[in-house]
């Protein structure tokens, strides 16, 4: 989803709210996301506090993977923050944009009208709502890009680990 954000933010800014009105009606909420969603991921900081905790982060005896694994959980504290900060900037553009017509008026996503392609242009054709879908956007953006780094980060963890055990 963030990577697609990525490559969507860019056009959907460069769009007329004349061109947004001949969205397909299905397509709208579709678009609407590609603004809002902030999906996170959870980095399953659990293990590694478990592995610390218990005193068996001792027992490793590779310097690089015991320091790998310690860098891994401040990153991914860092990453959860960055994720909280996405969900309070979607929020704030969501309840910003519902009186617009954007969806899930009222809350319930299930009983809220789909969001029109008329509504869309009117969300888009409105600054203080792309000033607010631009902080959703930067916040995606970096959390992104930290998503990137975990999962270099992940990825030099099981090479040490396949190093450790051989």
């Amino acid at each position: 989803m963030h990577r697609q954000r990525a490559a969507f933010f860019p056009l959907f800014l460069e769009s007329t709210p004349q061109a947004l009105e001949k969205v397909p009606a299905d397509s709208a909420a579709n678009v609407f996301l590609l603004m809002y969603a902030p999906n996170t991921f959870d980095a399953i900081l659990g293990n590694i506090d478990a592995l610390i905790g218990a005193g068996n982060l001792g027992l490793i005896s590779n310097h690089e993977l015991k320091e790998s694994l310690v860098n891994f959980k401040r990153f991914a504290l860092d990453l959860a923050e960055e994720g909280e900060r996405m969900w309070n900037s979607a929020s704030d553009f969501l309840n910003f944009t519902i009186p617009m017509g954007g969806p899930w008026q009222g809350g319930v996503r299930s009983e809220a009208p789909p969001l029109t392609p008329e509504g869309l242009a009117r969300i888009r054709s409105d600054q203080q709502a792309m000033g607010q879908a631009r902080v959703c956007y930067h916040w995606s953006s970096l959390y992104l890009r930290d998503l990137n780094e975990i999962s270099d980060m992940i990825d030099q963890i099981t090479k040490l680990i396949d190093q450790e055990l051989q």
